[in-house]
């Protein structure tokens, strides 16, 4: 077979003579080469497009890294602030422990009450159960609130001391001692005596102290106003009641301040010195009653204070 070659740009034509059998060989091997020419090309093209889909999944997974690291970043600055702020809490409360128990010791001493001591941690107890991830661990958290246990337990013992001290204080102010004036002088006391009025024997219930008029006239200990009233003999006159029997009077009062069932304090004002009633001058007449009887005022004017 003969195969002409022909070309614009060559000279001439050519012609080559061929057998059939070595033009069906150079036409398969074109056509071989045609097709792994385009397998290439696709597999190229199919390549680059997995390489986009690759690129673009890689792309998401470094956004939701992103993300992921942000989100732990954020948790950890949480965990360090609530750390922070445990430890703070925990510190105060520490600090809130030593100021109670200092003041506390001090209180204890002052009203000895030696049952109470703050100079010791409160007593613990109870069986051992450690966990191994426990050891060499502080946990701030049970730290926390054992602290906060350990201070409700000393509020615990300042409001027993609290409650025993307020006792303590009110038998001390119920407790009946000293004059019923500031200043002034005794003229009469306790006992038998020549009446000014009648010119016989008598008995005088109470003591007297006199001084000017108006002079205050304070209650000897704290209780509860059972009378106020213009009496007869005692002129202007308040009593009170300071429980277990004992009741005081303040007699011959220009006025008096306080009325029934007012609850007076020790030394509180509760009449003016003056010279109402069966008196001679301004004096305040004072008794104390134990029980309903006269007793002489002179063991509780001098009694020793608590």
């Amino acid at each position: 077979m003969t195969l002409i070659i022909l070309g614009e740009e060559l000279p001439r034509s050519y012609s080559v003579e061929m057998s059939v059998e070595a033009l069906m060989w150079v036409s398969a091997t074109i056509t071989t080469l045609m097709i792994v020419f385009t397998m290439s090309i696709l597999i190229a093209a199919n390549r680059g497009h997995t390489i986009d889909i690759a690129e673009s999944k890689l792309e998401k997974m470094q956004e939701e890294m992103l993300f992921d690291r942000y989100s732990m970043d954020r948790f950890y600055s949480y965990a360090d602030s609530m750390f922070a702020e445990y430890a703070k809490q925990a510190g105060i409360l520490q600090a809130r422990m030593a100021r109670l128990e200092t003041l506390g010791s001090r209180l204890a001493n002052m009203a000895d009450f030696t049952e109470f001591d703050f100079t010791t941690p409160p007593a613990l107890g109870g069986p051992e159960d450690y966990q191994a991830s426990d050891v060499g661990q502080v946990d701030v958290v049970a730290l926390a609130k054992d602290w906060k246990k350990h201070l409700q337990q000393r509020q615990d013992e300042l409001s027993a001391i609290e409650t025993l001290l307020a006792d303590k204080q009110l038998h001390k102010d119920s407790y009946v001692s000293g004059k019923p004036i500031r200043t002034g002088w005794l003229t009469s006391g306790f006992g038998k005596r020549i009446d000014p009025f009648t010119g016989r024997l008598a008995m005088h219930k109470g003591v007297d102290y006199t001084n000017k008029e108006g002079t205050d006239i304070h209650a000897v200990a704290s209780g509860v106003v059972s009378r106020s009233e213009l009496n007869g003999s005692y002129g202007r006159m308040v009593e009170i009641d300071h429980g277990n029997g004992l009741v005081t009077r303040y007699g011959h009062n220009k006025v008096n301040l306080v009325k029934v069932g007012d609850v007076v304090s020790k030394g509180q004002v509760i009449a003016k010195m003056g010279s109402t009633g069966r008196s001679t001058g301004n004096h305040v007449h004072f008794e104390v009653l134990k029980q309903g009887r006269a007793v002489d005022p002179i063991q509780y004017i001098y009694r020793k204070e608590l």
